[in-house]
């Protein structure tokens, strides 16, 4: 299996969101990738080109993570739409296309994409001879330690919250989401929570 992990190459004008959050977390991806034996390229972009989703010609991934601000309909690369409701078809085909394996899982570690974005490409993903797995945040919340994580996969198109929110579950989920460094990377692979 081949990974990349994609964040922005520059903070948000007075913030530290690239640097303080969105690198560190791709680059923590990347090495957890790694330490499960997993190649993984990590990618530091200033969106230059409409619809350029893979930084180089000869990657080839069927993981895809992007760590980066988010809304309901896209996530952003440095103030810019990166994946959104217009180009989110041409970034499945891409993908599916240069995907060497059948199996393929995309992480938008981006606030609110798991509202509209995700479901949208989980619903074109159905379509391709694929089965897959798509994990976004329905809320507002740090990259990767917002609880509210719904997954998609080829057989739950509707998208189901790892931990229910409110669950008697939910609290546990929170402490081992903030405890557990590498929780919130093996939750794009694994069916648990455990």
């Amino acid at each position: 299996m081949r990974a990349i992990a994609i964040a922005p190459i520059r903070n948000t004008s007075g913030k530290k969101d690239a640097t303080g959050a969105f690198q560190p977390e791709a680059k923590r991806f990347s090495d957890y990738c790694r330490s499960i034996g997993i190649e993984c390229k990590d990618y530091l972009l200033d969106i230059q080109e409409k619809d350029c989703f893979f930084p180089n010609t000869y990657i080839k991934p069927n993981i895809y993570a992007v760590f980066t601000h988010g809304t309901p309909r896209s996530v952003r690369i440095c103030g810019k739409n990166f994946v959104d409701m217009r180009n989110y078809k041409a970034f499945v085909k891409e993908f599916i296309e240069r995907a060497e394996e059948k199996t393929v899982y995309v992480g938008l570690y981006a606030c609110l994409a798991g509202k509209e974005l995700a479901k949208a490409m989980a619903i074109e993903m159905s379509k391709c001879p694929v089965k897959f797995r798509i994990i976004a945040h329905t809320t507002r919340g740090h990259t990767t330690y917002n609880p509210y994580v719904i997954r998609f996969t080829e057989r739950d198109l509707a998208g189901s919250f790892i931990c229910q929110p409110g669950s008697p579950e939910w609290k546990e989920w929170r402490r081992r989401l903030r405890e557990d460094k590498d929780l919130r990377f093996r939750i794009l692979f694994e069916d648990t929570t455990k």
